[in-house]
């Protein structure tokens, strides 16, 4: 949430500078589910604000490349969404859902896409920027991947410590027994 609240405030303004009205709201809309997320997260809503929050990235990153065309690469968001997913769901009915809906939102867009543009008609300053948005778009992929899965990684290795001194505590108190 903190790392699409931190891009949305990049992103926001360069959409009011090239005056689409569309990824303004998209964007904004973005952005409030994350502040909703940072919120519902404070009140200990925690699964609440991951259905949220993965329920909306799944709509942006596929709606994005609708509206951009595949060269902003944002349908590739949709690939670390179900990575997410699959790390975190613990429901496994809505995580087969959730993947397949992304998946096939994937390849349809992949597919048809593949040589179209996106509903917004770029200027030429628009066009210019474009490789350049679309590199800072894979440079963010990177970024969050790395971010989520250090932060999954120290969470798991945390529990894997506290499971293990529960164990020598259980051991321990079998001995005295």
């Amino acid at each position: 949430s903190f790392i699409t609240i931190v891009s949305m405030l990049g992103y926001i303004p360069v959409a009011i500078v090239f005056q689409v009205i569309g990824i303004v709201i998209l964007n904004s809309f973005f952005m409030l589910s994350a502040l909703l997320d940072v919120y519902l997260i404070s009140k200990k809503r925690y699964n609440t604000a991951f259905y949220i929050g993965t329920a909306y990235g799944l709509f942006y990153f596929a709606a994005g490349p609708v509206m951009y065309g595949l060269q902003a690469n944002l349908h590739f968001f949709l690939l670390i969404m179900c990575l997410i997913c699959i790390a975190l769901f613990e429901n496994v009915t809505v995580l087969r859902i959730y993947l397949t809906i992304a998946l096939a939102v994937f390849f349809v867009e992949v597919l048809y896409m593949k040589d179209k543009p996106g509903i917004i008609k770029f200027t030429q300053v628009m066009a210019d920027a474009q490789p350049t948005i679309a590199f800072l778009n894979l440079v963010f992929l990177f970024f969050i991947t790395i971010i989520f899965f250090t932060f999954f990684r120290r969470e798991n290795v945390l529990f894997q410590k506290a499971i293990l001194e529960q164990k020598d505590i259980i051991e321990e108190k079998q001995k005295e027994i």
